[in-house]
């Protein structure tokens, strides 16, 4: 199966794939964000993903979503993923963790793991798992979308900002989102995960980054400023 990830160099040398094979990768959220990130990684090459998800796919979730088929209604997010994740490279270490993660589990959900990467829909949660990234010393990787809008940054141990900027937040507004924006957010995640991996650093180390794609216009803000 070695031959699988060949087109990944020399963009990625093979010391970097070997350190990707090695490395695992927490996913919080099975969902838009979450079935692109798991996508993204298993096709690059990393070894070990562990998944959390309590959820099952819904009509609702077909427009965006990529593990929600028609084949796929009313099934677990969670296993599905593994599913999906394994008929890509058998190989690979995956944890379904089929449950929703809260204060009582988020730590032990997490511990083992590399990297954290958030691909939630909810504030709450987010802090949670914010918290426990933190107290682990854990990097982790944040997403969002709404309509053509998406965000992410890298928050390090030392900066769990989320706790923050998810205090108080109202998450009781309807959310639409189209197609396409997970799949580049997820994208943009992913290409975080790589750089943190090969010992690289991280452009969004510490830094916001918002987007919209229907104007192409993209910010960076400096969370350290």
């Amino acid at each position: 199966m070695d031959d699988i990830f060949e087109r990944n160099i020399p963009t990625v040398t093979p010391e970097q794939q070997r350190a990707l094979e090695g490395a695992t990768v927490f996913v919080a959220g099975c969902g838009g964000l979450g079935g692109y990130i798991i996508e993204f990684l298993v096709r690059l090459g990393i070894g070990g993903i562990t998944a959390c998800d309590g959820d099952s796919f819904s009509v609702s979730n077909l427009n965006r979503q990529i593990l929600a088929t028609a084949d796929t209604l009313g099934k677990s997010k969670v296993l599905t993923a593994r599913d999906r994740a394994l008929s890509i490279n058998p190989g690979i270490r995956f944890t379904a963790l089929e449950t929703f993660l809260d204060e009582s589990n988020a730590k032990q959900c997490i511990e083992g793991c590399d990297i954290v990467m958030d691909a939630l829909d909810n504030g709450p949660s987010r802090q949670i798992l914010s918290e426990a990234a933190s107290q682990l010393g854990l990097p982790l990787i944040h997403g969002a979308v709404g309509g053509f809008r998406l965000q992410a940054a890298v928050a390090g141990a030392d900066n769990p900002f989320l706790t923050s900027l998810y205090s108080g937040y109202d998450d009781s507004a309807k959310k639409s989102v189209l197609s396409f924006v997970p799949a580049v957010c997820a994208a943009v995640q992913v290409a975080q995960a790589l750089e943190i991996i090969t010992s690289q650093k991280a452009l969004l180390e510490d830094r916001f980054l918002m987007g919209d794609l229907r104007t192409l216009k993209l910010d960076i803000i400096d969370l350290k400023r």
